[in-house]
């Protein structure tokens, strides 16, 4: 039996994935910050599915510490595992800071989730193979269209990656999905040889409680005209389990594959970009 991480599975596009997931009998593990709405939804999916192999790990993604005892408890649980979904996300209207000084936004939103990949990737390396690649997908964004370009290494604002000057939920927002992005690619390079798939979607302009956030602040026309749940979630599966993907590494989605002008990567950016990270995510 495979095993799957879902991180913010307790509702939106990442219950939707979880539940999918559980139905293909995989063994499934969601992510969530209340551990009474956790003991509900992994109830939830029993009923909905048939599949007992539904488990929970409670982590608060705002503080670092918290992810890494999550991954050290998922090390101690689980062999192996077989996908990583990086859903879990934020925004904040004014801009605040976790306890060590990073800003939130950029805290749950990308040092979160490359905090977690890396301690995790031992065991998503253990039974990766040529013919059963691990995959990791990491769930970004193109703000409301399918057809904008895919921002990478060459859109990082290095001067203010903390969103320090006039800040705004959005920018802060989009700061933090261009990191990943650039994270999304380096890391697929690196974990070729170990057969370790690094995919990033978007999955629309869809209503979720952070799309419902947004609209009380006028950023949103209509939130009826937006994308439902299963929209997005279906990007999500896709990437998670087709097996027309397996070995599709290193690229973007949204319901197809993007063009990507990745042919002569900024390694240096990238690799500047992961020293930086590996020092945010050290302060004390």
């Amino acid at each position: 039996m495979k095993t799957a991480l879902i991180t913010g599975a307790t509702n939106g596009i990442g219950l939707y994935t979880a539940k999918k997931i559980a139905a293909k009998n995989y063994t499934t593990i969601i992510h969530g910050r209340s551990q009474d709405l956790l003991d509900q939804v992994c109830n939830d999916i029993i009923e909905d599915t048939g599949n007992e192999n539904v488990l929970s790990v409670q982590a608060d993604f705002s503080n670092l510490n918290e992810v890494r005892d999550m991954a050290s408890e998922i090390s101690s649980r689980y062999l192996s595992l077989d996908v990583l979904v990086n859903n879990a996300g934020a925004t904040f209207t004014e801009r605040t800071e976790s306890s060590v000084g990073n800003e939130l936004t950029l805290t749950i939103n990308y040092l979160a989730p490359f905090l977690l990949t890396d301690l995790l990737l031992p065991l998503l390396r253990k039974d990766a193979a040529s013919a059963s690649h691990a995959r990791i997908v990491n769930v970004s964004t193109l703000g409301n269209s399918d057809d904008a370009e895919v921002p990478n290494e060459s859109s990082i604002y290095w001067k203010d990656m903390q969103t320090s000057e006039r800040y705004s939920l959005i920018k802060a927002y989009w700061r933090s999905k261009v990191l990943l992005n650039t994270f999304t690619f380096h890391l697929a390079d690196l974990e070729k040889a170990n057969y370790v798939n690094v995919n990033a979607v978007h999955p629309g302009t869809i209503i979720t409680n952070m799309t419902k956030n947004i609209a009380t602040l006028g950023l949103i026309d209509d939130i009826s005209k937006l994308d439902n749940v299963a929209h997005g979630g279906d990007r999500l599966l896709n990437l998670a389990i087709s097996e027309e993907l397996e070995e599709i590494t290193g690229q973007f989605f949204t319901d197809k594959q993007k063009e990507l002008k990745n042919e002569s990567p900024d390694v240096e950016s990238r690799e500047r970009l992961w020293q930086i990270t590996q020092e945010l995510i050290a302060r004390k």
